[in-house]
């Protein structure tokens, strides 16, 4: 939606300041880091596939994981084609992913730098095919849609693989703002279906229901991918499934159906749409539409700023799906292009109710590699990808913990003191280390009852007490109490994590063997294992000398550090 090649030369034109701003900070001049020159860029590459047009970036940066590495793309005639940054991975290691939609032919250079880099280093791919079809020309191969001179389909003027002459034209006579269903393209788990886009932008697909099936029955992977062509330059793009075929394929190996529409990407789970379709259903109908930025408030527009708003729907027999059951349903990708000098663990996805006030999603994750914000909404309504503000003046000491604790205030998992402060060098009480941790987790039982002495049902902790209760993350004192006001130690805060992460189905990445900490006797024997498996998952660490101190009080940045790691895996 909105996506098309002059669409986004457009954009990169508008930000072409912000374009010059992040090419200095990637010869050197990074703050902090002015020409220091303590770091390098080794092992880049940069390789296309023809086909795909998808372009991957490869490197190392020498000062090792959580840098932040700049990327710029240029065409062959000098125009910014793409520009990116991201955290360096273990070892340095840092990789780059995108579609470009620049079909020039011929080299287009890649300069990558980063924290300390002094000079980029510089690598490059070459377009070997115009595949740009504004001209009429085709593939490699020749011009129209067989023969290299059969009629092109409007603004896609002889988009084809015909063995024509290359220098021959296709004629296009036919209608640039519509096009009929055509018969869906079956690949590998995978449907490509033409969208049919009336004169007010509005794309539609109606799927043909022995396509569906035949698609279905050949799947051999559970994730069944449909891609909706020609709404890149849509407003609205409306996909319908045929029900009862869904219906009767519950048992089947497909157990998710993707749907990549325009700019908006979206999973679905079968068990969520069978749970659905009655008996007489005939039809699931997956909207998305871009909300017009009329209805928007000066208010909101200052969170969301110029960043599209999207509103989703999902529909059986025209009844609207409400509220999502089960364990993360439905998954949303919404494209965001990070601009130089934002911090990508603030990007988020905002919520827009129906009185017009933003929340922000706590689930919602930036990934750099794909340019794309992901989120697991509860529901379907008015979202937007869009730079969370959180900043405090107090975090200079603790510049360790700085990424984590505004990562988790961009999402409302933790909050200030006031004044501008977080006082991360304070204590964390037993309620509010599991509102965080339940926060992070995203999880919320309205049903579930704490049986606890001291909390309070209506007090701010409730819920998030006894949520955790009912998942067996928290067990209580001897005395029936669940020490609301206490400060929480180091192995009280291992203990619940490593119980959340099983209670939740977490996979925690292996490391290499760690040596124990070398007080690990003194860490009391109901957190021993989870205090080691915790440390081998990376989501613990000790102090310089090699100690735990699993009694002492936790400070809220160590807190707030521990909770946005096992929030990073989730």
């Amino acid at each position: 939606m909105k996506f098309n090649k002059k669409g986004r030369r457009a954009v990169y034109n508008k930000f072409l300041a912000a374009a010059a701003l992040f090419v200095l900070s990637i010869s050197g001049v990074s703050p902090g880091y002015a020409a220091s020159g303590e770091a390098s860029i080794s092992e880049l590459s940069a390789v296309i596939n023809q086909e795909t047009q998808m372009v991957t970036i490869n490197g190392q940066i020498s000062t090792g994981e959580g840098r932040l590495v700049t990327v710029t793309v240029t065409d062959p005639e000098g125009n910014m084609d793409w520009m990116n940054q991201t955290q360096s991975e273990a070892s340095g290691s840092f990789r780059f992913q995108y579609k470009t939609l620049d079909t020039t032919k011929g080299t287009f250079v890649v300069k990558v730098g980063g924290d300390g880099v002094a000079v980029p280093a510089q690598s490059s791919f070459t377009m070997i095919s115009d595949v740009d079809g504004n001209n009429g020309n085709g593939n490699n191969n020749g011009n129209g849609n067989n023969n290299g001179n059969s009629s092109g389909n409007g603004n896609n003027n002889g988009n084809g693989n015909g063995n024509g002459n290359n220098n021959s034209n296709s004629n296009s006579n036919s209608n640039s703002n519509t096009n009929t269903n055509t018969a869906p393209v079956a690949k590998a788990n995978k449907l490509v279906v033409e969208a049919t886009t009336d004169a007010n932008g509005k794309a539609s697909v109606q799927l043909n229901a022995d396509a569906l099936v035949e698609a279905m029955k050949k799947a051999v992977d559970p994730t069944l991918t449909i891609e909706v062509k020609s709404a890149e330059s849509a407003h609205a793009v409306t996909v319908s499934l045929p029900a009862q075929q869904l219906l009767a394929f519950n048992s089947r190996a497909v157990k998710q159906i993707e749907v990549k529409m325009g700019a908006a990407t979206i999973s679905v789970a079968t068990e969520l749409l069978i749970s659905q379709i009655g008996a007489s259903a005939s039809h699931v109908d997956l909207s998305v539409s871009e909300v017009n930025p009329s209805e928007m408030t000066e208010e909101m527009k200052k969170t969301i700023g110029d960043n599209p708003v999207y509103d989703f729907n999902l529909y059986v027999d025209g009844e609207k799906i409400g509220i999502f059951s089960g364990e993360r349903p439905i998954k949303v990708s919404l494209p965001y292009q990070l601009q130089p000098g934002q911090d990508a663990e603030k990007v988020i996805i905002y919520y827009m109710d129906d009185s017009g006030t933003l929340q922000a999603i706590k689930n919602s994750k930036y990934y750099p590699t794909n340019g794309t914000v992901d989120f697991y909404p509860k529901h379907f309504s008015k979202y937007a990808a869009a730079l969370g503000t959180a900043t405090f003046q107090d975090l200079s000491d603790v510049a360790w913990a700085k990424s984590g604790i505004e990562g988790l205030a961009v999402r409302e998992v933790v909050n200030g003191v006031g004044e501008g402060r977080f006082s991360p060098n304070g204590q964390v009480t037993r309620a509010q280390f599991i509102q965080m941790l339940t926060g992070a987790l995203d999880v919320e039982d309205d049903k579930a009852v704490a049986i606890f002495t001291d909390v309070s049902a209506g007090a701010w902790y409730y819920k998030a007490i006894a949520t955790a209760q009912s998942l067996g993350i928290v067990n209580g004192r001897e005395d029936g109490s669940f020490g609301i006001d206490a400060p929480i130690s180091r192995q009280e805060m291992a203990a619940m994590m490593h119980r959340a992460v099983k209670a939740r189905s977490i996979v925690l990445p292996s490391k290499e063997a760690v040596a124990a900490f070398k007080d690990q006797e003194a860490i009391a024997s109901y957190a021993a294992d989870a205090v080691t498996r915790m440390q081998q998952t990376g989501m613990i660490n000790g102090f310089n000398d090699g100690t735990f101190a699993p009694e002492a009080y936790a400070t809220r940045a160590q807190a707030a550090v521990m909770v946005y790691r096992l929030f990073k895996q989730i």
